[in-house]
């Protein structure tokens, strides 16, 4: 059993209210040589994106990881 908690219903909420929502995504050791981040946030458009994410070793969803574009999304659009 996870102990994480589920955020489906809070994701679904913001997501119908329009809120610009972020999900964080670890980056593997192996590309911390390349990039000083060990997290970014990821931008999340709707639900059905989230449905086509994989779960990492935690059991959460994450988008998938492109090593050539590891910037942070909520950095480019402004929000930090």
């Amino acid at each position: 059993m996870s102990s994480e908690p589920v955020t489906e219903r809070l994701i679904r909420q913001a997501l119908s209210l329009n809120k610009k929502l972020y999900i964080p995504q670890v980056i593997p050791k192996s590309l911390h040589m390349d990039c000083r981040m060990t997290m970014r946030m990821c931008r999340l458009r709707d639900f059905e994106e989230l449905n086509q994410w994989s779960s990492n070793i935690w059991g959460i969803k994450e988008p998938p990881l492109d090593p050539h574009h590891l910037t942070d999304e909520a950095v480019e659009d402004g929000e930090y």
